[in-house]
């Protein structure tokens, strides 16, 4: 239909016509019978935006929610929503990763380590921030790109990678030249990488709660 540059995600809308990202930019759109691609969302470098992503077609195709990045943690993802017939955009809520996906009255999102959460939820996307969210009782696996392996039919029927709590909780261990590891004084949460200072003396390290400290 079009060209997508590593793509995160699409969706495809009651008006035929489908949004996409790419890692880089914004949303996109396409007619569903093909044509040029049409930039839906701008990133906004100036507020630190670095990706917009795992778009999902809501309110019958008149909105869709989707994930906006300002960097790797978890604290550093936000929901939005965008409407499509002025291009507003909104934030639903924080910290949390994606998809959005709405049913039954309810928000349904992934959060820290598998978890599956619900808001409530009314046509429109009002705000959600500080409303506390339901703990769905199941675990949907979500890797490092933000997206839970989630989704749900118009029928209610909801399927699902099993996810396993606590699976991405690490420690950051020191290993000394005889072997002997000794864990560093940082708590457990997921870690993608770390590397020593040339002194030895210092740590640098990105995790999901704080990006690089």
């Amino acid at each position: 239909l079009a060209d997508a540059g590593d793509p995160r995600g699409g969706t495809w809308a009651q008006n035929d016509l489908i949004y996409a990202p790419s890692n880089i930019s914004g949303l996109m759109k396409v007619s569903a019978s093909g044509g040029p691609a049409v930039a839906l969302t701008q990133i906004d470098k100036g507020a630190g935006e670095v990706s917009h992503r795992w778009p999902v077609s809501i309110e019958g195709g008149q909105a869709v929610v989707f994930a906006v990045w300002t960097g790797p943690g978890l604290d550093e993802h936000r929901l939005e929503r965008l409407s499509i017939a002025d291009g507003r955009r909104n934030v639903l809520v924080r910290g949390v990763d994606s998809p959005g996906l709405v049913a039954g009255g309810f928000l349904i999102h992934s959060g820290r380590q598998d978890a599956v959460l619900a808001l409530p939820w009314q046509a429109g996307g009002a705000s959600l921030e500080g409303i506390e969210p339901r703990r769905v009782p199941i675990e949907a696996r979500n890797d490092n790109e933000g997206l839970a392996a989630m989704t749900i039919s118009d029928d209610g029927s909801f399927a699902f990678l099993q996810g396993v709590a606590g699976r991405k909780q690490a420690r950051v261990l020191w290993f000394d030249r005889a072997g002997s590891p000794s864990p560093l004084p940082i708590p457990e949460r997921e870690y993608f990488a770390a590397v020593v200072s040339p002194d030895g003396k210092r740590v640098a390290y990105i995790s999901d709660a704080s990006g690089a400290a």
